[in-house]
């Protein structure tokens, strides 16, 4: 698969599809994060895409998934991150414009002008909690938001296909091919007024099931829970230069 990272417009040239139906390209380390919703360009089980420097993600009905590229001889990593006991009614949709647009060229078909988000939300996804994902330079966070009287230990998901691990650190470490998908150790908060109040937790594992530990804070006000997610490439043969090729048309546009 052939990518191009855009200043302008993204011009996507299909030409295999990945485990997920939806990897291969990828944001560059200066790129800011999107999301693009699904218009055809991808497998229909994928909702929505979102584009970081290390790997895409894929939102779908009940959670999220991920690809690593496959290096030259190595493996690519499926990942899927799965919602249990979610609302089924629960729906992902974009949230703030985000610039440029993105065209997909397929042995099929043509998709163009798909519009960019510079977040993703589902509201609902437990009675009371909502999931967002937003970049966070070019990496992505994902956002439990607990509303007031709403109960977070509802939350729980299952990671699928691969080992799961916690480090000492407590960051939550997810094998994939020649990757380690991270789950930073996350962040709690309560904020009012612009101010921050930070809350004590932590990831829980059992088996492949994550959890949080929370500790003791206001129920009447939100609680945030927010881990970021990096990846790292487990040999040490340097950073991908992700798109095979690239043009410029006269417009500026980047293929």
């Amino acid at each position: 698969m052939k990518s191009g990272i855009v200043s302008r417009t993204l011009c996507v040239l299909t030409l295999a599809t990945a485990p997920f139906g939806f990897g291969g390209t990828v944001g560059s380390p200066q790129a800011p994060v999107f999301f693009e919703p699904n218009r055809g360009q991808f497998d229909p089980n994928v909702r929505f895409v979102g584009r970081m420097s290390d790997v895409p993600v894929g939102l779908f009905a009940d959670g999220v998934g991920f690809e690593t590229p496959a290096r030259a001889g190595g493996a690519a990593g499926p990942i899927r991150m799965r919602f249990l006991g979610m609302d089924t009614k629960a729906r992902w949709a974009g949230l703030l414009s985000s610039p440029g647009v993105s065209n997909y060229l397929t042995s099929t078909s043509t998709v163009t002008s798909v519009e960019r988000f510079q977040k993703a939300r589902m509201n609902g996804v437990y009675p009371g909690i909502d999931v967002e994902l937003h970049g966070s330079g070019a990496k992505i966070e994902y956002d439990f938001i607990v509303h007031p009287g709403a109960d977070p230990a509802r939350i729980r998901y299952k990671v699928e296909g691969t080992p799961v691990r916690l480090d000492r650190q407590g960051n939550l470490l997810i094998a994939a091919g020649d990757y380690e998908l991270g789950n930073r150790t996350p962040e709690l908060y309560q904020e009012r007024n612009g101010v921050k109040t930070p809350v004590q937790g932590h990831f829980i594992l059992r088996g492949t099931t994550v959890s949080f530990a929370v500790g003791a804070y206001d129920k009447q006000q939100t609680l945030v829970i927010d881990p970021v997610i990096f990846a790292k490439l487990l040999s040490p043969t340097g950073s991908f230069s992700w798109a095979s090729s690239a043009t410029t048309d006269s417009a500026g546009n980047v293929y």
